[in-house]
């Protein structure tokens, strides 16, 4: 980014913002999944939740979501802080935001918008258990996974995958007690 005026953003805010947006199929929604795209790959470079954005990419977003994921003026000391990252036991909820994330991209430019809001509402919990692992609870998430039942052969093998592992099921397992928690 070198040359690119930037600004410093949280990156599980702009998640959860994006999951949010989604989940609500809000008409901003593709711009802050690119937002999100491009804090994830400076992210993979930075290795800490505090990551450099464009401006021109900020700007773009609404300023209501600009203001809840800028990093105050008297807290960028913590720009420069390697330990605020995340935990290397959420690995596994970060691999599923990845693939998430670009998959909603996808679903959204193709305005598959019922897949968007199933996918955002299952995945707006995951942010937060980025930072404390211990919150997320795989028998619990069945619920927000059961919300893609409906559209579970229209998402990746990738993903459908990741939504297993993070569970301890096998695909073929979790689809069967999604199906029989369709008729409970």
């Amino acid at each position: 980014m070198k040359g690119t005026i930037v600004v410093y953003v949280h990156l599980i805010k702009l998640m959860f913002q994006t999951f949010h947006s989604c989940r609500h199929s809000q008409p901003y929604s593709g711009t802050c999944l690119q937002a999100l795209v491009q804090a994830l790959a400076a992210f993979s470079h930075q290795n800490t939740i505090i990551v450099l954005l464009p401006l021109a990419t900020f700007q773009q977003l609404p300023p209501r979501i600009q203001e809840k994921i800028r990093l105050p003026e008297d807290h960028l000391h913590l720009a420069s802080s390697s330990h605020i990252t995340i935990p290397q036991s959420a690995q596994s909820l970060l691999a599923l935001v990845l693939l998430a994330t670009s998959e909603l991209q996808q679903l959204w430019q193709h305005q598959q918008f019922d897949i968007v809001r199933a996918l955002g509402y299952t995945l707006h919990i995951i942010p937060h258990c980025l930072q404390e692992p211990s919150r997320f609870r795989p028998p619990d998430y069945m619920f927000a996974i059961f919300f893609l039942i409906d559209y579970w052969n229209q998402l990746s093998p990738d993903l459908r995958n990741q939504f297993a592992a993070l569970i301890g099921l096998e695909i073929e397992e979790l689809y069967v007690r999604l199906e029989a928690m369709r008729h409970s």
